[in-house]
């Protein structure tokens, strides 16, 4: 029973979250890109880790992790204009049900990842249910929002994906900082 206490409580956290995110980007902070800077300099704070077993990993493994890091700064511009234009009880659920139907198949090709014939169909019943619920009957919706939304939840799942592949060859401190730098270098090129 305690796992569904914790579900629960992270759902919670989550939405405050977003709820806050939704305020900011409404009252104090103007722009999606300004949001995302802020979030990919705090990636400047990973470098605390780097006494606690970083190894510098080859060349490619490098550029993976800061690829993936540089797409989830790209992801949270797109998601944030979604958030901006739409209301966050229809941006976030958009996204939340795009994520993983685009992580899925990206990680089928790029990762040889499958699920079993029981596992699709439940995957597929939380992903349209994910989607479903952001129909909006009133029209009052921004179509762009919902563009917007889908192009970060594409961006995000390339994200994911990159960054399990980065953990799959690289011990989580070392993997963990050379994302955030790539989240960190993402942001000094909204800077410019």
């Amino acid at each position: 029973m305690n796992w569904l206490l914790i579900v629960l409580t992270g759902h919670l956290l989550n939405s405050v979250a977003f709820l806050m995110d939704k305020f900011l980007l409404a009252k104090k902070i103007s722009s999606p890109f300004v949001y995302a800077f802020f979030i990919g300099a705090l990636g400047a704070l990973a470098v605390l880790l780097i006494p606690f077993g970083f190894v510098l990993p080859n060349s490619p493994e490098i550029i993976r992790a800061l690829v993936a890091g540089a797409t989830f700064v790209l992801a949270l511009i797109f998601f944030f204009a979604a958030l901006k234009r739409n209301e966050a009880s229809r941006a976030v659920p958009l996204t939340g049900g795009f994520v993983p139907l685009f992580t899925f198949v990206l990680a089928y090709i790029y990762l040889g990842e499958r699920l079993a014939g029981n596992q699709i169909l439940a995957f597929a019943a939380l992903v349209a249910g994910g989607v479903l619920i952001t129909l909006d009957k009133k029209g009052k919706s921004s179509v762009p929002g919902y563009i917007y939304a889908i192009i970060a939840a594409f961006v995000f799942a390339v994200s994911f994906v990159i960054t399990k592949q980065v953990f799959i060859e690289q011990n989580f401190v070392s993997g963990f900082v050379l994302s955030r730098l790539g989240g960190l270098l993402a942001a000094l090129a909204i800077l410019l």
